[in-house]
């Protein structure tokens, strides 16, 4: 299976319950636009079910990587809006239809495992039959929408790469007479109104996007203006403008939105240009800060210029520039950063606060579609990095070694499965510091190789008297051949410099030796790998130049050992 990189065309199939033909060039100039570049493939009017259950069917010559289910209740529940049902009624024919499309599902998976599938909740228009008896005396179409929904959710709750897509909430805010036009049914077999395509292009192509790129990871904010009215250095703590009412109250929502990514494992920063004392008291005395000083990862507040700011703040967490989204209320700002540091995603703040938070989960940068243990304890495991490096620079006079035992690190190394598949899949996307061939494979490709018997996915997790760093790395294993191809190995860069890839690597190489098998891997240097090629030299190994510029690399198994310091525990 082709590793996921640029020059790949993302196969994506939609099948629809009626004609969205219409829809093809906004999808695939909404996916080109945001870096997926893509080839579409559409079932007719009324096939989408053939489609789906026939592996003859274009769709299994088109091989997709992802396919989006989308379905209107009126073709799929029998008798939709034109009957009189008990909600009872409504339930089982939801449920029903339900249970179809998962057997259509299930048959597609097998045929074409690892394909990632969308599939959209139902919507029901405003005006049906039951009027004013929706939900009362026992009545109720929405009870046959909401039982396939339930359904579609379970099924997506089973299956790693099958997730549920809620267009209620699209539809919601385009408003239902700019989303349907009853007029091109007849014509056309044709639903939606031409202004609605745009908006679903847009809809789909976020949720496909997620699937092919890993999303941003730390949100830096400015302070005046954007945390609270006012300037606090000519205000004062007491004049700015936050709280429950009047203008502040802004302020006060985009705080909790704020907060809220948190919980999505998003890091937060601070980059201001200020008095520090006068913006810390903000942090430490006004009642309406619903953000506190230990939410952030990291503050730059100074009156330095905020391009340099930024590249300590990824210094300081040890993340990239492309993994910073910078919100300031000023224009200037904001065009000082995009031209200086480009990989920074700027975005085109609101003028008006009030706009802030809706704005703010609008943005796509810090789309998932799982959380990991990993996302929910990242600010917890980088205050935890912090208490590391203190004890190093206390430890400045002995030796690497040393530090290493006080460390007691624990690493252990078990067989992909699917609690660990998400975050491996969140690893091999935007991990570029420590990756041998910076390989890209979505989560559905990462599950294919789990299903190969000739394959070993392994997953690292790293503990050690600090705290816990989760799975923090990764190793794909090609068992087909003699010698044994290395494909993937890669390493969080929080791991790193604690001799952690030299123990990994050494398990890998006894697997090999066990097996009485050779080891080879392929090293492909990037701009941002350079650790790997500084890893290979330290244990001496010859790099063989290949004719598409990377090198050959012939792991020596009989030689390699697990450092002494390291605790290893294998449940692979």
């Amino acid at each position: 299976m082709p590793a996921t990189d640029s020059s790949r065309r993302t196969r994506v199939a939609v099948l629809c319950s009626f004609n969205v033909d219409l829809v093809r060039q906004p999808l695939e100039d909404a996916l080109e636009a945001r870096g997926c570049p893509s080839e579409t493939y559409f079932s007719g009017y009324g096939q989408w079910e053939s489609d789906l259950r026939n592996p003859s069917s274009g769709l299994y010559g088109f091989a997709p990587h992802v396919v989006v289910l989308y379905l209107d209740v009126r073709d799929v529940v029998p008798g939709a809006f034109q009957e009189v049902p008990t909600a009872e009624e409504a339930e089982r024919r939801g449920t029903e239809a339900a249970k179809a499309l998962e057997s259509g599902v299930a048959f597609l998976l097998e045929r074409l495992p690892g394909t990632t599938v969308f599939c959209c909740g139902l919507t029901m228009p405003p005006r049906h039959s039951l009027g004013l008896l929706e939900g009362n005396s026992g009545y109720s179409w929405r009870a046959a929408v909401r039982a396939f929904d339930r359904q579609i959710q379970a099924l997506a709750s089973r299956h790693a790469t099958v997730f549920f897509l809620d267009l209620e909430a699209l539809i919601l805010e385009t408003g239902w007479s700019t989303w349907e036009d009853p007029r091109l049914w007849p014509v056309g077999r044709m639903r939606l109104a031409r202004s609605a395509y745009p908006r679903l292009a847009a809809f789909l192509a976020r949720a496909v996007r997620t699937t092919q790129h890993a999303r941003r990871k730390c949100l830096v904010l400015d302070l005046d203006n954007t945390l609270w009215g006012g300037v606090v250095g000519e205000d004062g703590v007491e004049g700015i403008l936050l709280g429950h009412s009047g203008p502040g109250l802004a302020y006060l929502e985009f705080q909790r939105a704020v907060k809220s990514l948190i919980h999505r494992g998003v890091l937060l920063a601070v980059c201001s240009k200020n008095n520090p004392d006068d913006a810390l008291e903000v942090f430490r005395s006004h009642p309406g800060m619903i953000l506190k000083a230990s939410d952030f990862t990291a503050m730059e507040i100074g009156w330095g210029d905020k391009p340099a700011a930024l590249e300590r703040i990824a210094r300081k967490i040890d993340i990239g520039l492309d993994s910073l989204v910078f919100w300031d209320d000023s224009p200037v700002e904001r065009a000082l950063v995009r031209e200086r540091l480009p990989e920074v995603l700027v975005p085109e703040v609101p003028a008006d606060a009030a706009d802030y938070a809706a704005f703010l989960f609008g943005l796509e940068a810090f789309d998932t579609l799982v959380l990991t243990g990993e996302d929910l304890r990242r600010s917890t495991m980088y205050r935890e990095e912090a208490r590391r490096r203190e004890v190093r620079e206390s430890m400045a006079e002995r030796t690497p070694e040393e530090f290493y035992r006080a460390c007691a690190i624990e690493m252990t190394i078990r067989r992909a499965d699917g609690f660990s598949l998400p975050r491996l899949a969140q690893m091999v996307m935007k991990t570029n510091q420590f990756n041998m061939s910076t390989k890209r494979y979505t989560l559905a490709e990462i599950e294919h190789f789990m299903d190969d018997p000739d394959v070993d996915v392994y997953s690292l997790q790293v503990s050690d008297r600090f705290g816990d760093l989760g799975i923090v790395g990764m190793a794909i294993v090609r068992r087909g051949t003699d010698p044994w191809e290395l494909d993937t190995f890669l390493l969080s860069c929080r791991a790193l410099g604690r001799t952690i890839e030299h123990g990994f690597l050494a398990f890998l190489a006894g697997r090999a030796r066990e097996s009485g098998a050779r080891l080879r891997a392929l090293f492909v240097p990037t701009a941002r790998n350079a650790p790997v090629k500084r890893f290979f030299d330290e244990l001496g190994l010859t790099l063989s130049p290949t004719e598409a510029g990377g090198y050959h690399i012939s792991i020596p198994v009989e030689k390699l050992s697990v450092p002494s310091w390291l605790t290893l525990k294998v449940e692979a």
